[in-house]
């Protein structure tokens, strides 16, 4: 049984519906799911990710957070 309860339709262009559904597939799932995905993904804030990257001038490089430096 689904924990979902309540749903709405809404409208996405013929070149959006292609690719939701091609990210549904690569993710392993159906369009809602993909979407739920995203929208919880979404409401993460970046700036209390543990990890990222800072690049300059051309160069990447790869960031990892301590406890102390993530706000908390």
């Amino acid at each position: 049984m689904s924990d979902l309860t309540t749903s709405f339709p809404f409208r996405l262009s013929d070149e959006d519906k292609g690719a939701l559904s091609e990210l549904a597939e690569r993710l392993g799932c159906d369009r809602g799911a993909a979407l739920r995905r995203f929208i919880r993904q979404a409401t993460v804030r970046p700036a209390l990710q543990a990890a990222g990257q800072f690049t300059v001038s051309g160069r990447v490089f790869p960031l990892k957070l301590g406890m102390g430096e993530r706000g908390e």
